[in-house]
């Protein structure tokens, strides 16, 4: 529920509709506020490492904030309420000592959320639409960045951010380069795989010419609160809400990636969501998942078919019965060719058609294409051989380090699309 305090917090649309709880913070924020990081934070014990990596930036002469959310459902132990108490009173002691005039950090307490929505994407929601209101007093387009509470970043990080979005006006959202830590721990051979998995994704979507080919890691993006509001901001969904929420921002929004700065995520194992990086290690360690494996090449031959050139189908429906027999019968099961006709119905040019022909194939769109031919079609298949041939066709080559193959080809990806390549 909203409450619209004295102040003019009624402004629009969003505002309005949208905003779940009243400020939480009664200070006002600094005359130069142009970014707000926020931090969602559920039995995170080693928080205060995120908050002194950011902390240690190199500062911009621009006002920034860190806002942490700590947050626990109604439902939680009686233990892990007091932990969440106790964290509260813990980042406020540190906060004393750390703050400055350039770098503001605030703690805000969101206890007993409701069963039905508690989870990330309602502690991010929270953060994010305190950043927004924040910003609405002042009435500038501020960057909201996310972060996640058990990460820490380059000391560049927040110079790196304002510098990529001055310089790049037109960019409403963006995502930050990220690096899992690579080191001698049980994790280490986990982490590798995982991380080149998600590479590899991005990578294959890239050679099919997906125009919405980009990573959606919630503790690595960045937004401007404009787009955020017109999208109807941050879901509630208690995991994936980071990819749900990109990828409604990213075909409306001029996207870009931030290379120059670098987050690093935990490898550390986790159940408190049903997938995503912690689950994924904790899978593999439980021998639930095999992190050798993953989508066969064979699959995103046939979404090339897609992407390569969509003007294929304006007004040719009939160029369906042509393609690759798989694909073929997935369209069918779909019933694609009523969905091109929607779209030829409400486009008026070719320029139209494709544009709303690609917000068609979202990205949960083309991951259940992935899924249906990979349960169909074409198993699951090992993730270094099939990195290598993708290497190939992207004409790209790579040293290998002490014959670890998954580890070179990691390295050479990260490299790579840091660069924007």
């Amino acid at each position: 529920m909203f409450f619209c305090h004295s102040q003019s917090f009624c402004l629009n649309s969003y505002l309005k509709n949208r905003i779940l709880y009243a400020p939480f913070i009664e200070e006002k924020p600094a005359a130069g506020l142009k970014m707000i990081v926020v931090i969602p934070a559920f039995n995170e014990p080693n928080i205060l490492q995120t908050l002194q990596s950011l902390y240690e930036n190199d500062l911009p002469m621009q006002a920034i904030e860190v806002l942490v959310v700590v947050n626990y459902a109604e439902y939680c132990e009686p233990k892990l309420k007091e932990e969440a108490h106790q964290t509260v009173i813990i980042i406020k002691q540190w906060m004393q000592k750390h703050s400055s005039p350039q770098l503001q950090f605030y703690c805000i307490l969101a206890g007993d959320l409701a069963k039905k929505h508690a989870g990330v994407g309602l502690a991010r929601k929270i953060g994010m639409d305190e950043a927004v209101q924040r910003f609405e007093q002042l009435k500038v387009d501020g960057i909201i960045v996310n972060l996640d509470a058990d990460c820490t970043v380059s000391k560049n990080y927040l110079n790196e951010i304002l510098h990529f979005y001055e310089a790049n006006s037109t960019i409403q959202a963006a995502n930050i380069h990220y690096e899992h830590p690579i080191d001698d721990s049980l994790n280490s051979e986990a982490i590798i795989l995982y991380e080149l998995y998600l590479r590899y994704y991005v990578e294959a979507l890239r050679y099919c010419n997906y125009p919405y080919a980009y990573h959606t890691v919630g503790s690595s993006f960045s937004v401007k609160s404009s787009i955020y509001q017109q999208q109807g901001g941050m879901n509630r969904r208690k995991a994936g809400e980071d990819f749900y929420f990109l990828h409604k921002i990213i075909p409306v929004s001029h996207f870009g990636e931030i290379g120059s700065a670098v987050v690093f995520p935990s490898a550390r194992e986790s159940d408190r969501v049903p997938f995503g990086t912690g689950r994924s290690i904790l899978a593999w360690h439980k021998e639930e998942r095999d992190l050798h494996l993953s989508y066969a090449l064979e699959t995103f031959q046939l979404i090339k078919w897609l992407f390569d050139d969509p003007l294929n189908f304006h007004k040719h429906s009939n160029f369906i019965d042509h393609l690759p027999e798989p694909l073929q019968e997935y369209l069918s099961h779909i019933q694609f060719k009523q969905s091109l006709q929607e779209i030829e119905n409400n486009t008026q040019s070719a320029e139209a058609f494709v544009k709303r022909y690609h917000r068609f194939w979202s990205g949960f769109e083309l991951l259940k294409l992935i899924h249906y031919c990979r349960d169909h079609f074409y198993p699951n298949t090992n993730l270094v051989n099939i990195c290598l041939t993708l290497m190939k066709w992207r004409n790209y080559t790579f040293k290998v380090m002490d014959n670890n193959y998954a580890l070179s080809l990691l390295m050479e990806l990260r490299s790579l699309q840091k660069k924007g390549i």
